[in-house]
């Protein structure tokens, strides 16, 4: 079954955050993934948005997002995302179908 990661974040250097968003989407493709969304200004209906930036994921299963998170690739990138920007929240979730 399909698993979806949704993830919030507040990036505090643009240019510095550069090189992670550029290995982090190189590190995807051997997993299956679908990049479905990714905003920095996302329309809030209801509720606060500390986090701005909206990121989306398809993964074909959680297997599929296990291996990737931990793959040599993601891990190499994952230090300048903790260095530049702060996570809100980053969490998979199974879909319906």
């Amino acid at each position: 079954m399909s698993v979806y990661m949704v993830a919030t974040i507040k990036v505090h250097d643009g240019a510095a955050y550069q090189p992670y968003v550029e290995q982090a989407m190189a590190s995807l493709g051997a997993f299956g993934v679908e990049v479905l969304a990714a905003s920095d200004q996302p329309t809030v209906h209801e509720g606060a948005l500390a986090h701005t930036r909206i990121v989306l994921l398809k993964f074909p299963d959680q297997a599929a997002f296990d291996a990737w998170y931990q793959s040599p690739a993601y891990r190499a990138a994952k230090p300048i995302r903790l260095a530049t920007a702060e996570t809100g929240f980053l969490v998979t979730f199974e879909g319906l179908a």
